[in-house]
């Protein structure tokens, strides 16, 4: 992960913080489910929320 993406993953979970609680869990879950299929080479679609 180079710089500019270390500061869009980080300005993105600041905004998911500012976020009510409810949302919060479905962009934490959108989130998980990104960096999952992008560990595992994953061609799956992510969850809809």
């Amino acid at each position: 992960m180079n710089e500019a993406e270390q500061s869009f993953d980080d300005a993105r979970l600041a905004g998911i913080e500012e976020l009510p609680i409810e949302q919060r869990a479905a962009e934490y879950l959108a989130v998980h489910d990104e960096l999952q299929a992008e560990l595992e080479g994953g061609d799956e679609a992510p969850r809809l929320v």
